[in-house]
C-alpha cells in the first residue's frame, strides 16, 4: 500500500460529502481505515440521499471495515469506564488502538483518551 495507514472517524466521512474546508486534502494519499460502527453509522444516517450512499459504500469498499474481537471488546470497556465515551465512540477508539493506527475525528472528547494517537479536525 501506498500511503499512510489511517483510522477515520464517521463524521470525518460526513463532513468529506459535506464538502467542509481541508477533509479531503487530509484524507487524500491515505489508507482508510473503518470500524464496522462507522459503517453503521454512515449506512444508516437519517438525511441519506442515493447519490451518497452510493459515495459512501464507495469509500468504505476502496478503505478496510474492521470487524469486532475480542480485544476491541475489552478495550472498548475500558474506555468506556475510564474516559465515559459512548459505546460507539468507545469501539472506533479502541479499534484505532487495537491497530496502532492514528484515528482522525472531529469529536474533541477523544483528545482524553491517552492511548489513542488523534489527529484533531477542526471546522
Amino acid at each position: 500500500m501506498v500511503g499512510k495507514n489511517v483510522f477515520v472517524d464517521t463524521n470525518i466521512i460526513i463532513y468529506l460529502i459535506g464538502g467542509y474546508d481541508g477533509v479531503a486534502e487530509l484524507l487524500a494519499g491515505q489508507n482508510l481505515h473503518f470500524s464496522f460502527i462507522t459503517e453503521i453509522e454512515l449506512l444508516s444516517f437519517k438525511k441519506l440521499i442515493k447519490r451518497d450512499e452510493q459515495l459512501i459504500r464507495q469509500i468504505l469498499n476502496e478503505g478496510f471495515v474492521f470487524q469486532s474481537d475480542s480485544e476491541i471488546t475489552s478495550m472498548a470497556t475500558k474506555l468506556r469506564l475510564n474516559y465515559g465515551l459512548e459505546v460507539p465512540d468507545a469501539i472506533i477508539a479502541a479499534s484505532a488502538i487495537r491497530y496502532d493506527l492514528p484515528l482522525i475525528s472531529a469529536d474533541a472528547g477523544l483528545s482524553k483518551v491517552r492511548e489513542l494517537q488523534l489527529i484533531q479536525y477542526s471546522l
